[in-house]
């Protein structure tokens, strides 16, 4: 029963921390104990009184990472942290996520003047990419970067 009790107080450090997914906080109580069912027992727990909440995290980790990088990449890290579909596209619907001007603001960011050919416009365009906004995005995006350098 110690041994539960320390868990849950490892876990309750972590969650005051920051929010975490129900499988980053199982993978760090994997470091603490070797016993599977007293670590689902206590995440279990933590569930049933609100401490932890894969919605949460995934909100939280929306509005972080929105900044920085597109809802591609977004939803590909979450769902690596085993946050479901279902999670992750309720509260992409309920957000106000402007990805245009986050890539924009990214953009312009980083590239300081026009790109000089073909190949850096397309380089201009692989860095979006990477940050993952998808392609409709990063073509009006880059368009309208052009356009404000012409004006």
């Amino acid at each position: 029963m110690s041994k539960t009790r320390s868990l849950k107080h490892i876990a309750l450090d972590l969650l005051a921390i920051r929010e975490h997914s129900s499988k980053e906080l199982y993978n760090k109580l994997t470091k603490h104990s070797d016993d599977h069912d007293e670590i689902m027992t206590v995440l279990e727990d933590l569930q049933n009184s609100k401490f932890l909440s894969n919605e949460r995290f995934a909100e939280s980790f929306i509005n972080s990472k929105s900044k920085k990088y597109g809802s591609m990449k977004i939803k590909y890290m979450l769902r690596e942290k085993a946050v479901s579909n279902d999670i992750i596209n309720d509260i992409y619907e309920g957000s106000d996520i402007d990805e245009y001007k986050t890539a924009f603001d990214i953009l312009c960011r980083k590239y300081k003047s026009l790109p000089k050919d073909y190949n850096e416009k397309a380089k201009y365009m692989r860095f979006l990419l990477g940050r993952g906004f998808n392609s409709d995005v990063v073509s009006s995006v880059l368009d309208k970067f052009i356009r404000n350098f012409d004006e």
